[in-house]
């Protein structure tokens, strides 16, 4: 099932969840920099582009997807700590 809503006028100063809580959050899914080198088809220069694709974006089981403008990515984060926090596993597309 897909629902679409938009958040607007969130207020960061009664978030519960503090800066060094989003730079945490930011950290943990901060680990996909890759090494080309270890993509390559057979020794070849060509990459293998579904390797890279399950190492840099795995399949992973989501309940709530968060897109965001660039200046909103504290708040969206906040707001992903709230999400996980009653049970539900988001996805911030910032954290990619």
């Amino acid at each position: 099932m897909f629902l679409d809503l938009k958040i607007e006028n969130v207020v960061v100063s009664v978030s519960e969840w503090s800066d060094s809580e989003v730079a945490s959050y930011k950290v943990k899914k901060d680990n996909i920099a890759i090494r080309l080198e270890e993509y390559l088809l057979n020794g070849n220069n060509l990459l293998d582009a579904e390797k890279i694709q399950q190492s840099v974006f795995p399949e992973t089981e989501i309940d709530v997807f968060i897109s965001h403008s660039h200046n909103d990515g504290d708040q969206a984060i906040r707001i992903a700590l709230s999400i996980e926090k009653i049970g539900l596993k988001p996805f911030v597309d910032s954290c990619v």
